[in-house]
């Protein structure tokens, strides 16, 4: 369930124990086959419910259009709010976005100072890609995954190519 980054901090990988689907349109064998009926040796399988007296809200209908606007709204201590307008932090143009200001607080920019300084025998890793490669039981179990899932679409991994040496 966590990110190469976050794999490096976590000793033990993170499981969901249960998936609880609000819909009245719920089919059991069609969740498992979602879930893990395509993938072999599956071993850590979360329990899926089904809650039929709260229908979820947002479901997909043909009379609503999807907002690019959202909200990220982080409470405790040290909360935060932000506003993104089609995945960019609201009130940035795109000529700007090279500026750290814009970048919003859960960037994969942000991300990776912040585990950097949290991590510090990284360092010296000039390339995202190359601190997301670090993770060697990460990235053998994705490997392994992709192996057992060759139909899987790849992830377009191009704009996670950027240098970390000018945000230090």
């Amino acid at each position: 369930m966590q990110g190469s980054l976050l794999s490096m901090l976590v000793k033990e990988p993170i499981f969901l124990s249960s998936i609880i689907i609000g819909s009245r349109h719920f089919n059991l064998e069609s969740c498992e086959r979602a879930f893990s009926g395509r993938y072999p040796g599956t071993a850590h399988l979360p329990n899926l419910l089904q809650c039929m007296e709260v229908e979820f809200e947002y479901m997909k209908t043909d009379d609503r259009v999807p907002s690019h606007d959202s909200l990220l709204l982080v409470t405790g201590e040290q909360g935060f709010k932000e506003a993104y307008v089609s995945g960019f932090k609201q009130g940035w143009s795109k000529k700007k976005l090279s500026n750290p200001k814009s970048w919003s607080l859960v960037s994969q920019k942000n991300m990776a100072k912040l585990f950097k300084s949290v991590h510090p025998s990284l360092k010296n890793i000039d390339k995202y890609s190359d601190l997301k490669h670090t993770s060697a039981a990460y990235n053998k179990a994705k490997a392994d995954f992709k192996a057992n899932m060759p139909s899987w679409p790849p992830k377009d991994t191009s704009l996670a190519n950027f240098s970390l040496l000018d945000m230090e």
